[in-house]
Formats: structure tokens, C-alpha cells, sequence
């Protein structure tokens, strides 16, 4: 770094090393940087700041006129690019850099740490504040722009469907029903409950009764489906208030 500052009329963001979280999140959905670019835009004109990840990831219920299909211009469903993202950081295929609550440099994030950075995770005082259980882990997290681009390279849309061979088989919707059902008889999640107490054991409760329903071959992955059911429960908390 030479402590310049970049003309911001000619700085291009996409030709950074280093993306912000948001940034990489919006182009494994879109794949174009005019696109990616006008969503951070409109994202930020709604929430009258800086654009969290889950900004991007939330937009599924309004951009998703199918449900688990990919909306229009679009090269993945968000519900897959989340799963996808989270699947490749815990794999250690991209290397997150971010600076972890206490300390004052950047580090780089273990694989294994992705693994109880919560999906639902989001933070009102930071915009690139990742955590777990509420709390704030790391800040000004950002991936590596070719590991993105390596794993998930520019699709032009016309084509991006039959690239990504067939869609989900299952939609949302069913998944909904299968956990509600078992939350209604069981109850929500609760410490005091060994056998029920874990999202982890309510996606290996609905993954059973899906099974039972559509056919193993048709259940998504474990972190595909861990995405979908941590929608299902999202809903059926906000239906109890």
C-alpha cells in the first residue's frame, strides 16, 4: 500500500484482491458485475447504509417468485448460494480474512470456524460483522477475489440454467410443512430438552420425514438443506409471536 487514495470516479471495486463478504456473496448469485453492482446499490438505498450479507441472502423471499428457483437474471437461488459459500469457507477452498473481536489485525478465519458462524447472523451497528449465537466474532471480513472467481466463474445468464444441470426437487415450501410439523408436535428448540434441543436435530428429524416423503436422491445435502431448514424454523419462531 502506497497511502494513496484511489480516484473514486475511476476506482473499479471488482478489480480489488480482496471482496467484502457482500460483495462475493452477490456475484456467486449473479455472476455480472452490472448486476452485482446494482443490487449492493439498491440494497444499501433500502437499509440507508452499508450492505450486510445477509442483506443479500434475505432478499430470496422477495426476489423468488418460485420458491428454490433462481430469479430472473439470476445464476443461482440464494438459499443454494448461501449453502454453496458457507459449504467452500468450511472447506477451506476460500480463505476469509477478517479481524476477530478484541484484536486489532486481520487473521485469517479456520475452516472449522465456519461451522458455528450462524446463517442468520446480523449486526446493526457494523454491516460486515460476522458472529454466532448472537454475538459478534469478526469484522470487515473479506475473501479473496480469485478463489471466488475460481469457484464460481462468470455463466451468462441465457445459459446459466442448463450449466447448472437440473433444480432443486424439493421446494421450500414442502420443507416448511415437514418442519413445521415436527416443531408443532415437539415444541421449539430448548436446552432443557436433550432430545430437542439443536438445530442439528431438527435437520436430521426432517431430513428423515423427507426421505420418507420424496425419495432419498431428492433430499438436498447436509448444508443445502441445513440452509432451508434454518428458514423453516425462522418462520415458525416469528408464527409463535
Amino acid at each position: 500500500m502506497d497511502g494513496q487514495v484511489p480516484n473514486a470516479k475511476h476506482h473499479d471495486p471488482f478489480d480489488d484482491e480482496r471482496w467484502s463478504l457482500s460483495q462475493a456473496a452477490a456475484w456467486i448469485i449473479l455472476r455480472s458485475k452490472e448486476r452485482v453492482s446494482q443490487l449492493l446499490s439498491n440494497i444499501a438505498a433500502e437499509r440507508e447504509g452499508g450492505v450486510h450479507v445477509f442483506d443479500i441472502f434475505g432478499e430470496a423471499a422477495q426476489r423468488e417468485t418460485v420458491r428454490g428457483r433462481a430469479p430472473e437474471g439470476s445464476v443461482l437461488p440464494f438459499v443454494e448460494a448461501q449453502a454453496e459459500l458457507w459449504e467452500e469457507l468450511k472447506r477451506g477452498r476460500v480463505r476469509a480474512l477478517g479481524i476477530q473481536v478484541g484484536e486489532a489485525t486481520w487473521s485469517q478465519i479456520a475452516p472449522d470456524a465456519w461451522r458455528e458462524l450462524d446463517y442468520f447472523y446480523c449486526d446493526n451497528g457494523r454491516s460486515t460483522a460476522i458472529g454466532s449465537s448472537g454475538l459478534k466474532k469478526y469484522l470487515d471480513v473479506t475473501l479473496p477475489r480469485d478463489d471466488v472467481l475460481n469457484l464460481w466463474p462468470r455463466i451468462p445468464s441465457a445459459t446459466a440454467q442448463s450449466k447448472r444441470g437440473p433444480k432443486r426437487k424439493i421446494p421450500q415450501d414442502e420443507i416448511d410443512l415437514v418442519a413445521f410439523k415436527l416443531l408443532d408436535h415437539h415444541g421449539s428448540l430448548s436446552d432443557d430438552d436433550p432430545e430437542w434441543h439443536s438445530k442439528g436435530q431438527l435437520e436430521a428429524a426432517t431430513a428423515e420425514k423427507l426421505k420418507q416423503k420424496f425419495g432419498k436422491s431428492n433430499v438436498p445435502g447436509e448444508s443445502t438443506l441445513r440452509t432451508y431448514v434454518a428458514e423453516s424454523y425462522k418462520k415458525w419462531i416469528e408464527r409463535q409471536s
